[in-house]
């Protein structure tokens, strides 16, 4: 989680990344679900292609560090990842944003 919030902060976004539905389509147009980290922790190089964020990662983590978990969820509000239905299930950075 400290990686994470790290990782982030260096690009000034919200923290936590995860297994998680991205913005890139495969060849026949459908939308997919892939694992994302950060770079020092992945196993595999392919596991740190880009900034998606999901906010279930910051519920996760609410167990260890609730304060910077909540305060993170808050952002990802201010943001606009909140909808009819709740949390969106990712923001994917590597599109705009």
């Amino acid at each position: 989680m400290r990686k994470h919030q790290e990782y982030c902060a260096a690009a000034a976004i919200p923290w936590g990344m995860s297994e998680c539905a991205h913005a890139q389509p495969d060849p026949i147009g459908n939308y997919g679900y892939k694992a994302f980290g950060i770079p020092d922790l992945a196993i595999s190089p392919s596991y740190s292609e880009g900034l998606v964020i999901s906010p279930y990662s910051s519920f996760l983590a609410i167990a260890i560090d609730p304060q910077r978990s909540i305060e993170n969820l808050r952002s990802m509000v201010e943001a606009g990842w909140i909808g009819r239905f709740g949390f969106y299930e990712s923001a994917d950075y590597r599109v705009g944003g």
